[in-house]
């Protein structure tokens, strides 16, 4: 059995495998997203969109970044968006910008150290991050001149963690917040039933140190290629 960790409002893709190729997956919604409602905040933010002109490079960190960023970009705007060079972290991520006719630069290596290698440091560019608040903060730091918008929140959610048990499963994780939620609440003894597929190493090795897990690694962070590297264990 395939088991799907991700928020409910990131599993129709995964919802939509299910149906097509005629798997079971069992959905644990660990974790739900939403966006950030602080008012100081979405008036920051508006002042930064105001000004997108002056920034050269605009970066979405996950498909969560670009649902509740894209939501904040005004119609009048977008035209300056569009003419900027905008960056994802990931294929994942990339798809979803693509839905609103945006075709991003996708990082060469799929995560915040791929993606910084491919930026300008100089700091006289300046870029425009969307992101969450449970952000690892590395662009930021590595990036010279940066600004940032934390458009949405991860909430976990702990009566999930109920639904695991000793069963033989391999279980989806798309982030490393996600998988030390599951190592931190559940006994080992459920753990060792369990063969992750992460969707970077990073977040492999990560794991490892916290714990002895069995885990793979899938091509990338995509919901198919997720699958597909599961469908080879089960």
């Amino acid at each position: 059995m395939i088991v799907n960790t991700r928020p409910l409002a990131l599993s129709n893709s995964i919802k939509e495998i299910e149906l097509k190729e005629k798997i079971d997956i069992r959905h644990i919604h660990l974790t739900s997203i939403s966006q950030v409602q602080d008012k100081v905040s979405q008036e920051k933010w508006a002042n930064l969109l105001a000004n997108i002109d002056m920034y050269k490079n605009i970066i979405f960190t996950s498909r969560s970044a670009v649902i509740f960023g894209m939501q904040l970009v005004t119609e009048k705007k977008l035209k300056t968006f569009f003419s900027k060079k905008i960056y994802a972290i990931g294929p994942a991520t990339g798809s979803e910008l693509i839905k609103h006719n945006v075709k991003p630069i996708i990082a060469s290596s799929p995560n915040s150290e791929g993606l910084a290698k491919d930026l300008d440091t100089d700091k006289n560019v300046r870029n425009l991050i969307f992101c969450g608040t449970n952000t690892r903060g590395h662009l930021q730091n590595e990036l010279k001149n940066i600004d940032e918008i934390k458009c949405y929140e991860l909430t976990y959610n702990e009566i999930e963690l109920s639904s695991f048990n000793k069963e033989k499963e391999v279980v989806l994780i798309y982030n490393l917040k996600t998988l030390e939620f599951i190592l931190n609440n559940i006994g080992e003894d459920i753990i060792k039933e369990k063969i992750f597929v992460m969707s970077s190493q990073r977040i492999l090795d990560a794991g490892k140190d916290i714990q002895n897990i069995n885990g793979i690694v899938a091509n990338d962070a995509s919901d198919k290629s997720m699958i597909d590297a599961a469908k080879k264990i089960i």
